[in-house]
């Protein structure tokens, strides 16, 4: 092989290990809080950009050093480690140099202090300046997200669990409704656990960015539904809500937990009066009509007139259609 050849490959390796290494330290800066030496991974130029992805958060673009900056700083003002990030990796690194600028794709993967995990497709442009490679563009877009609300369990596309919040790990323990079998959320009925399952199919089949995007176009707004999966032997609605966000589908096993705000806007669209509300609030939250009116210091047969008539104005017939209905506005 020519010297000028072995050479050139020789030099192209460094700077191949120069520019991740470069990429490599901007994020364990980012992680460790290291603002100056965060900084000094980047050219500081008007030219600089950046920009952050998520399907949750939407698009966020930053143009020129002194906007980056500024936010880094105030985001480090906060006391701790943005996007609570606790671990990162960066795989498949795919780097293409010509001259003094290169550009690199790699995919992303970081884990939050909760536990919480999230999967990127990132792209790093870089310059040669005297002192080294200096990044001069950077944009991440969250491919996933393993972070869901108090209360919700991520399933993939094939329904598997993938995350799940805390105290929704530990609610499930003793669920009267849900169990965990084999990674998979199962309802403890068998002719629960069909409507359950049929209704985890048809929001995976939302996962695609497209798909989705045509779901909200056409409803105008993003996949969120109840399930109520039947009634107890109490004569009680048992709920759960399947939410479509990120490419997974979060299961809310509390779906009730805004159930004040539903029921104002409820009350706002239906006419009903307050002693009606008060009885479709206690039904919605998963009692029967008589615990309802146990709760409410109503009789029974008050009960029934109340519900009866919110019938009459919400246009159901049965307290899982009235369930259903209320949990699906707002």
């Amino acid at each position: 092989m020519p010297d000028t050849l072995r050479t050139a490959e020789h030099e192209e390796a460094k700077d191949r290990a120069a520019i991740a290494a470069v990429i490599h330290r901007e994020t364990t800066c980012f992680k460790d809080m290291d603002l100056g030496g965060w900084s000094d991974c980047h050219l500081q130029s008007e030219k600089d950009c950046a920009v952050c992805a998520s399907p949750g958060l939407g698009v966020s673009v930053m143009r020129g050093w002194e906007a980056i900056h500024e936010d880094m700083t105030s985001a480090l003002a906060l006391g701790r480690t943005p996007c609570g990030m606790s671990d990162f990796r960066k795989d498949n690194m795919q780097i293409t140099i010509e001259g003094d600028s290169a550009w690199v794709v790699y995919d992303g993967w970081m884990k939050a202090e909760d536990g919480s995990e999230a999967e990127s497709i990132e792209t790093v442009i870089l310059k040669r300046t005297n002192e080294g490679w200096r990044i001069v563009y950077n944009a991440f877009a969250h491919t996933s997200e393993t972070r869901s609300a108090p209360g919700q369990i991520a399933l993939d596309a094939k329904g598997h669990i993938v995350w799940s919040a805390p105290d929704a790990a530990s609610a499930m323990r003793d669920h009267p409704a849900l169990i965990v079998s084999h990674g998979r959320i199962r309802a403890r009925r068998g002719e629960w656990d069909k409507v359950l399952q049929a209704a985890v199919s048809r929001a995976s089949a939302l996962h695609g960015f497209f798909h989705h995007a045509d779901f909200r176009n056409t409803t105008g707004a993003p996949f969120r539904t109840p399930i109520v999966l039947g009634e107890d032997e109490t004569g009680a609605a048992v709920v759960c809500s399947l939410v479509v966000m990120n490419g997974l589908t979060y299961l809310d096993i509390d779906p009730t937990a805004d159930l004040d705000r539903r029921m104002t806007a409820a009350q706002m669209v239906f006419g009903l009066s307050p002693g009606q509300m008060s009885l479709a609030a206690r039904i919605a939250s998963g009692e029967s009509l008589t615990d309802a009116a146990k709760t409410l210091g109503i009789s029974v047969n008050t009960a029934r007139t109340h519900l009866k008539r919110t019938y009459d104005k919400t246009g159901v017939n049965a307290q899982t259609a009235l369930v259903r209905l209320l949990l699906s506005i707002g």
